[in-house]
């Protein structure tokens, strides 16, 4: 994680970039045995002989502080993986007109946010 903070007088910003290598996972595939029967099994790999591609996520933040009396409210625009980066999670296979495909599952997408934060 590489956080960056600078501080305007109008507005408060952020941005956080979060890297990872790819978690490392075990390979398998499915494998028609009987093609009679319709019958498949799990070819499994060497234990952690594969990994996922690696993790990239952008966050960005602007913000602005108020002081109303003893009240203190921040509002504030930010964006979750604002490259909007497909980050893979894991790899899982499916039964789909009559033969298995491998599918991608990711994590999330790009996510505006917009909030208020009130003190008192």
């Amino acid at each position: 994680m590489v956080p960056f903070r600078s501080q305007y007088t109008l507005f408060d910003e952020s941005k956080k970039g979060l890297y990872g290598s790819g978690f490392s996972y075990t390979p398998y595939e499915m494998q028609l045995v009987d093609e009679e029967n319709n019958s498949w099994e799990e070819v499994i790999g060497e234990r952690n002989s594969a990994r996922l591609p690696s993790f990239q996520r952008l966050d960005i933040r602007i913000g602005k502080h108020f002081s109303w009396g003893r009240t203190r409210i921040q509002t504030y625009l930010e964006a979750i993986n604002a490259l909007n980066r497909n980050n893979v999670f894991m790899y899982d296979w499916n039964w789909n007109d009559g033969h298995w495909e491998q599918d991608t599952i990711t994590l999330m997408p790009f996510i505006p946010n917009f909030g208020i934060e009130v003190n008192f």
